[in-house]
């Protein structure tokens, strides 16, 4: 829901200047998001149509956005055609596509997806995430409102498997810091801070720590979990102390019962990112394999796992928290990573890689909670 502000200025006929000007179909509503809403808007001459998000909040929040979407420039992101102001408003015109996750969700009947439409949003969103990351940014608010279906002709709900666009990166952070020796951001916690969506939030989001990769991954993981099966164990939640009854469930539950009614490999999936340190560079293709079921990404990973067993020389070996010991994929020595090669981080990695393989048991995947006496609510039940 966007913020009360929003709701007192009327929406303006049309925004932009000279050649940039774009009118604003104010009876075609398309959505509304933390700050703002978005409506229907045409090219003043080409005719073009595009979505027009008009928000009121801090320029250095809206600035923060147009700068992350500059950077994806369009790949993965919607292509942005003008920011500006009018009036209170901050305005971006971008590309207009096709429905939201939240949306084709709820086009079902069964209020759920298909194993093969959520291995393939799984594979494009790991893809989407992969290249924002290595612009730099975190999302900080994965959701299924927050991801666009390609535009599908004579369609008026999209095909994923035609691909998908993060919206929405208004909340977007950066994990890079290049004058650190390691290229990371340090860490760090404020109990009294939460941004996102309570419901797919990572618990290190509801404890108030600075957000890495890692958190992007672990939100997609609860993403998945909810278009499988319609539903998350912790939704129904209500009060003050929302956030934080979500975060102790999120942390009492086992990986299988989290993942109760859901395929085995997000066991896997879950097990896998919920293991990622602070400042681990997540291994995007071992992620990738996972979901290429057409190609037998569990028969693959099984393959791994029996191979690591035999290696394995002792129990502990399995659960080794040590960043730096990975399991072989493939056969040679473990190439050390220079923070150079780490800051230049690109999309695409060699097919031969070398995994840290995750197995996940029947424990609980809670981390340490700290309780806050600050009320702290979040944005969905």
């Amino acid at each position: 829901m966007a913020e009360d502000d929003s709701r007192k200025d009327p929406v303006p006929p049309q925004v932009g200047d000279g050649r940039n000007r774009y009118e604003i179909i104010r009876t075609a509503h398309l959505g509304s998001g933390h700050f703002g809403d978005v409506y229907m808007g045409q090219h003043y001459t080409s005719r073009e149509k595009v979505a027009v998000k008009l928000e009121h909040r801090s320029g250095s929040i809206a600035r923060r956005e147009w700068e992350v979407m500059s950077a994806m420039d369009g790949n993965g992101a919607p292509r942005v055609h003008y920011t500006g102001m009018h009036g209170r408003y901050y305005v971006m015109v971008m590309d207009l596509l096709g429905p939201t996750l939240q949306r084709l969700l709820e086009s079902k009947p069964n209020r759920h997806l298909s194993f093969d439409q959520v291995m393939i949003i799984g594979t494009k969103c790991v893809e989407l995430l992969r290249k924002l990351h290595a612009k730099g940014y975190v999302h900080g608010d994965v959701k299924p409102e927050n991801f666009l279906c390609s535009p599908s002709e004579g369609s008026t709900i999209s095909d994923p498997s035609k691909g998908l666009y993060m919206i929405d990166l208004g909340l977007a952070s950066k994990w890079r810091d290049s004058s650190r020796a390691n290229g990371h951001i340090s860490y760090g916690q404020r109990v009294d801070h939460f941004s996102g969506t309570v419901r797919y939030a990572s618990v290190n989001a509801h404890l108030g720590r600075w957000l890495s990769r890692r958190d992007d991954l672990e939100s997609l993981g609860y993403m998945l979990l909810y278009l499988f099966n319609g539903s998350l164990p912790w939704q129904g939640y209500c009060g003050d102390d929302k956030n934080m009854q979500v975060c102790e469930t999120k942390g009492r539950l086992t990986i299988e019962s989290m993942c109760r009614g859901a395929p085995e490999i997000m066991q896997y999936y879950i097990a896998y990112v919920k293991n990622l340190k602070f400042e681990d560079r997540p291994q995007y293709d071992y992620l990738l394999m996972l979901f290429d079921s057409v190609n037998g990404g569990m028969r693959k990973v099984r393959t791994l796992i029996e191979q690591r067993s035999t290696e394995a020389t002792d129990k502990d070996s399995w659960e080794d928290d040590s960043r730096d010991k990975e399991t072989t994929a493939t056969a040679g020595q473990k190439r050390k990573r220079s923070n150079n090669e780490e800051s230049a981080e690109t999309e695409a990695e060699p097919i031969a890689k070398k995994y840290k393989l995750v197995v996940p048991k029947r424990i609980k995947t809670h981390q340490w909670v700290i309780i806050s006496t600050s009320a702290r609510t979040g944005n969905v039940c």
